[in-house]
């Protein structure tokens, strides 16, 4: 049955189901989805061709007609074709995807923006602050998740289809 990136409703499926059986925290799956299109492929395999010209040119399979100064234009080319295929992955993973029980697709989906490796900061970095600025993710653990000594919740527990993970509902029920 091999869903995956040609079914638009696989991450929906995924978020709700693991196999056959329900999950108990959807709200708790985080999916980074890169936007449509041939760019990063592209991209990576430049980088791929420019590395395996440079390992047949250091092996000699090439001839011996490269000088010093086309080991350097080679390594230049590596370098530039890695530093575009990292700001690639950077442009191309831009959408987080979390389960949603508001939304008719039971996802909601947040836009992170087109971002750059020169940032100072992670990609998972990116994903916490857009989770952080969208009120679904916290620094700290919220009063109704709190255990009183006997281990047991406080009355203000959220009811059944609600995840502790991120404080939100969920869409599925337990």
């Amino acid at each position: 049955m091999g869903r995956g990136r040609r079914d638009p409703n696989a991450i929906a499926d995924w978020t709700k189901k693991r196999g056959t059986s329900d999950r108990l925290y959807p709200g708790a799956l985080v999916w980074c989805v890169r936007k449509p299109g041939r760019d990063l492929r592209d991209k990576v395999e430049l980088l791929l061709a420019w590395r395996h010209v440079q390992r047949d040119v250091r092996a000699g399979l090439l001839g011996a007609d490269y000088d010093r100064a086309d080991h350097q234009d080679i390594q230049a080319d590596v370098k530039v074709a890695e530093d575009e295929a990292k700001d690639e992955v950077w442009a191309d993973y831009r959408f987080v995807v979390l389960a949603d029980s508001t939304d008719p697709s039971g996802l909601k989906v947040i836009d992170l923006g087109a971002g750059h490796s020169s940032a100072s900061e992670t990609l998972c970095g990116r994903i916490i602050a857009a989770l952080k600025a969208e009120a679904l993710l916290n620094e700290s653990v919220g009063a109704g998740y709190t255990s009183t000594a006997t281990g047991r919740r406080r009355s203000r527990t959220p009811g059944p289809g609600h995840s502790p993970a991120c404080g939100r509902a969920s869409s599925t029920k337990r």
